[in-house]
């Protein structure tokens, strides 16, 4: 069975959603039947069942209202579940009655795999497909899953609708009322879309009354995007320099049933209604609860150890893994709405529960990392009026107003105390020697941190062999794959990524400002989701496209040492931490500036959105997301520290480059640079002052940093021709006669004069072009010059190369 599914919100676009109701529907049957089998108890059966689904990547593909494809099927059972939890919980239910719910709510929809987009029927193949698995149940003998709850399941799954159609499947008991209600507060949560539509009566003033209305505002919340509206009298533009529209009921769709008929939003491909049925006012609270994790890139930054930098983005996963843990400990793991970048965000029944999550939160972070981390909570208690209809608000609020006064707020601290020289850790040069610590003089964290990134490196081969490792989107499983297709070692040392190196700080451009704009639990989710998933696998794609166009480019053997010495080859680009947007890599300095641009311009296309508005005459074009890059060159002798920093430090340089970049054009709609990047080398504890910053923008032929890009790959990757087997060399003495030219005009006018006179002469303009030529550019000896000059003229190109060569190539 083939349906459209979801809208990305970023590009417009649908999902692929190509599956067979059957099929999916055995696979979830299996998978609940599994859940029992493996339970002790009717909480493990819940957790279970939830974990299983969550693993069905169709139930996120297919959308749970055909009308609105904005948010799937799987998050709305998730949602579903998690509200109803923390209602019930509030209540004081019986923990069997809180799992009991937790089950109905999961299972209340999966009759639209096999009816979406229909009415009563999909409720009807609710209890069909409860009723084909029951024998299958009930078969376990499990005890504390009985005859009788099976049929209390099914009452909780099935009766969440009211209205004449559905008379024979109204809930009655309270726990039936309870689902359905969850079940409302869910859906109407997530149809809460960017076009707001409001009733106006004939004095043009805002009405709740259907029969008082005689027009219908609608009115445009999206700050990015177009939005084309079309209605049965007539297509329009609603845009933020244009973001409103009046017309008259009359002339609109009739009513059928609750809901006043409009017209379709061709931007996000959902149908736009009004609902004109009675509405009642729902006095439940719920929490929201915050655990935002503070220091990641000091903590990550402060050894010197290439095990000790990857154990330290694992340890910052690892403690996000916890959080989450304890929240679904306390509550379920339903109630987790997005977890990444450091960040947990999460439904709460209470505040009471809240301090208990915060307290357990924060005392692990103290005995685990003595301070080194520390983890930000916020508990907010909101109305479920509140959360149904301003969720963005709620958003806003925690993470720019209560987060930043928590983060900003003064907290204790160990005092550092005098530590002997004999007695300071040789990988951070900040703590005392642990005892703990046997193989090298480290403190008790860089030991940890040395020893989780070994262990992980040690396990993921064996678990890949094994294929017991099931973890989706996980960047050091890719690699592993791939280093294992290409018979490739990771590196272990920074020496085995390279002779000189360059470390990348990578983060997106306006991703905040994009999450100002939500309006839906499941909008939250999936555009964090959605961020993490593509800019992952955007990495992973980028890495492979580098590995298939020339593998020698990526792969580096380490130099040989009088200690040891190795003829294995070495991938050589670590990742060692991808957070949401941020990221932070080390690769040979040969390929930093390839990876950069391709990584830049595959996230570019990955996130572009582009629409051709006839109507105005108006083609819109945008990338959504962009990165920034601040990229730090060095050899690997020098101590990583300096490295680190100084490419943190041009990742502000790259970031104010780009925010400066960024214009409105005249349809007030943002025009985003397709990236920014600032990079320098550093050959000592006083790196150079100046970071040279570049502006990426692949709608022109060739910009500047491409130019650069070019010139020292030409001057360190030799050609061979296949045909005959000759190989092309680029004469690096055209960029030391670059790099040696002086600011003076008359220095530069003389090196013009000389670069054009050696033309006549032959010997290296010639060599150059032939390299060119080999490697399939059409270029002339003239041209070549002129392309020369323009790199002594510019003064960032020439400083750039001057900066940069000594640190590239072997």
């Amino acid at each position: 069975m083939s349906y459209e599914g979801i809208v990305n919100w970023f590009t417009k676009e649908r999902l692929p959603c190509d599956f067979q109701s059957s099929s999916l529907l055995h696979s979830i049957a299996d998978r609940l039947v599994d859940s029992l089998r493996s339970s002790t108890s009717l909480r493990d059966f819940a957790d279970f069942l939830y974990h299983s689904l969550n693993l069905l990547t169709d139930l996120s593909s297919i959308p749970a209202d055909t009308r609105i494809p904005s948010f799937s099927l799987f998050s709305h059972l998730k949602n579903s579940s998690a509200i109803v939890t923390c209602l019930a919980v509030r209540m004081g239910l019986s923990d069997r009655q809180v799992c009991l719910l937790r089950l109905g709510a999961l299972l209340h929809d999966i009759g639209k795999v096999s009816h979406l987009g229909k009415g009563v029927e999909h409720v009807k193949g609710i209890i069909d497909f409860l009723i084909s698995v029951k024998d299958r149940l009930l078969s376990l003998k499990k005890s504390f899953f009985a005859e009788s709850d099976f049929a209390d399941l099914v009452k909780l799954a099935s009766r969440h609708h009211t209205g004449p159609a559905y008379s024979k499947y109204e809930p009655v008991s309270e726990l039936e009322k309870l689902v359905a209600r969850a079940v409302s507060i869910a859906s109407a949560t997530d149809r809460q879309g960017d076009i707001v539509i409001t009733l106006l009566d004939s004095q043009g003033n805002k009405t709740s009354k259907f029969e008082e209305a005689t027009h219908i505002e609608f009115l445009s919340t999206d700050q990015f995007f177009p939005h084309i509206i079309k209605t049965r009298i007539g297509q329009y533009v609603l845009s933020p320099n244009n973001p409103s529209l009046k017309l008259e009921i009359s002339k609109l769709e009739p009513v059928k049933g609750n809901y006043l008929l409009i017209g379709e939003d061709i931007t996000t491909q959902s149908s736009l209604s009004y609902y004109i049925g009675s509405t009642i006012s729902l006095p439940d609270n719920i929490c929201v609860f915050v655990a935002d994790i503070m220091g990641i890139q000091k903590f990550v930054m402060s050894t010197r150890k290439l095990a000790g930098l990857s154990g330290g983005s694992l340890l910052i996963q690892d403690l996000e893994e916890y959080i989450s843990d304890t929240i679904a400990e306390f509550v379920c793991p339903e109630t987790v709405i997005f977890q990444g970048g450091g960040s947990v965000l999460a439904f709460i029944p209470d505040q009471e529960i809240g301090e208990q999550i915060k307290e357990k939160i924060q005392t692990y972070c103290h005995q685990v990392f003595d301070g080194s981390l520390q983890v930000a909570c916020v508990i907010q208690e909101n109305t479920v009026q509140k959360l149904m209809k301003n969720f963005g608000d709620i958003l806003y609020d925690i993470y720019i107003t209560e987060l930043p006064k928590i983060k900003n707020s003064p907290y204790d601290t160990p005092k550092p105390s005098h530590i002997p020289s004999n007695r300071i850790c040789s990988s951070c040069y900040e703590l005392e020697v642990s005892s703990e610590s046997k193989e090298e003089s480290y403190c008790s964290l860089c030991h940890q941190k040395i020893k989780r990134g070994r262990k992980y490196r040690h396990d993921i081969p064996s678990l890949i062999k094994k294929r017991e490792y099931q973890k989706e989107n996980d960047v050091q499983y890719e690699l592993e794959l791939l280093r294992k297709e290409y018979s490739l070692e990771p590196a272990r040392e920074l020496r085995q990524i390279g002779k000189n190196i360059a470390v990348l700080a990578i983060d997106g451009n306006m991703v905040g400002r994009f999450f100002s704009q939500i309006n839906t639990i499941s909008d939250y989710s999936y555009r964090s989701s959605s961020v993490d998933i593509t800019i992952r696998e955007t990495l992973v794609k980028t890495i492979k496209d580098i590995i298939k166009k020339n593998l020698s480019e990526i792969t580096t053997r380490a130099p040989i040492e009088e200690e040891s010495s190795s003829e294995d080859d070495f991938l050589g680009i670590e990742v060692l931490y991808v957070g949401g947007d941020d990221l932070l890599i080390i690769t040979k300095s040969d390929i930093a500036l390839e990876f950069v641009d391709k990584l830049c311009e595959n996230i570019y296309t990955a996130f572009s959105f582009e629409s051709s508005l006839k109507t105005e005459g108006w083609e819109h074009s945008r990338a959504m997301i962009t990165l920034s890059v601040g990229a730090a060159f060095g050899n690997y002798k020098f101590p990583i520290y300096f490295l680190l920093e100084k490419a943190f430090e041009n990742l502000k340089n790259a970031k104010e480059q780009f925010r400066n970049n960024t214009k409105i054009d005249s349809h007030k709609t943002l025009m985003l640079p397709h990236g920014a990047i600032s990079l320098t080398s550093v050959f000592n504890a006083m790196p150079a002052i100046r970071s040279h910053n570049f502006i990426l923008n692949y709608q022109e032929p060739i910009n500047n940093f491409i130019k650069i890009k070019n010139i020292l790959n030409y001057a360190i990757r030799p050609y061979k021709s296949k045909d005959s087997k000759k190989t092309y060399k680029f004469p690096k003495s055209l960029l030391e006669i670059i790099a040696s030219c002086s600011e003076n005009t008359e220095s530069q006018l003389n090196t013009v004069k000389f670069l054009y006179a050696r033309m006549e002469h032959r010997e290296t303009i010639e060599k150059a072009v032939q390299y060119l030529s080999a490697i399939g550019k059409d270029i002339t000896n003239v041209k070549f010059c002129e392309y020369l000059a323009e790199f002594v003229v510019n003064e960032n190109l020439r400083e750039v190369v001057k900066d940069i060569m000594p640190v590239i190539g072997d």
